[in-house]
């Protein structure tokens, strides 16, 4: 009996042991990159994950977020996703592995673009949330949507804009995170098809008082 009790123990042990994986916990407002504890994850069907948001006016970044994590695999996403006009672009995404070291992908924003046949309204603006404009820019390469983004955050990081443009179509099906150390945040977000007809709205509303990181 005592056999049985200690091979069971064993094979228990080693089935938790396949399932569990150590990935990085950590967040940063300030740049791509931070460390923090090792942490197992909660499911077997979770892997390594490090998100990132980029905000860029012209070639610098202004404002960038990553998360590092555990997160379901359908959570990752192949490539960044984007939404973009003449004044800013933002790229964000969720790269996965199981080494801890997820790598946000190289040429995160492409030198070169090539125009399609779309066309979208295209602002952006500081001083009010709700940024409305007639102005038309020509869309790029995959940007086969045209999308709306509303930032409003206070916290460590004091955020406050809206912008359209030309947007991926993963931009519209992905999912925003946002730092722990953010206190208050309003996010939404709007896609509509080249035609105007068809229109879909996701319209996030993330109120938390956080204290502590999101892991």
């Amino acid at each position: 009996m005592r056999n049985f009790v200690g091979t069971l123990i064993v094979t228990i042990t080693c089935i938790v042991s396949v399932y569990s994986l150590k990935c990085m916990h950590c967040e940063s407002s300030k740049d791509l990159t931070c460390t923090g504890e090792f942490k197992d994850c909660s499911h077997s069907d979770e892997t390594c994950s490090t998100y990132y948001y980029v905000e860029r006016k012209g070639k610098d970044n202004v404002a960038t977020w990553v998360i590092k994590g555990c997160k379901k695999n359908q959570e990752c996403t192949k490539g960044p996703a984007y939404l973009s006009n003449p004044n800013v672009t933002v790229a964000l995404g969720v790269a996965c592995c199981t080494t801890n070291s997820c790598a946000i992908p190289e040429n995160l924003f492409p030198a070169t673009k090539t125009p399609n046949n779309l066309t979208c309204t295209s602002c952006f603006s500081t001083s009010v949330l709700q940024c409305e404009t007639k102005v038309e820019v020509k869309c790029n390469d995959n940007e086969n949507i045209c999308g709306r983004l509303l930032i409003d955050s206070v916290g460590s990081v004091d955020e406050r804009w809206s912008m359209r443009g030309c947007a991926t179509k993963e931009f519209c099906s992905h999912q925003i995170y946002t730092p722990g150390s953010f206190n208050l945040q309003l996010l939404e977000k709007e896609c509509t098809d080249s035609s105007s007809i068809h229109k879909l709205s996701i319209v996030i509303f993330i109120v938390a008082l956080l204290r502590t990181m999101l892991f």
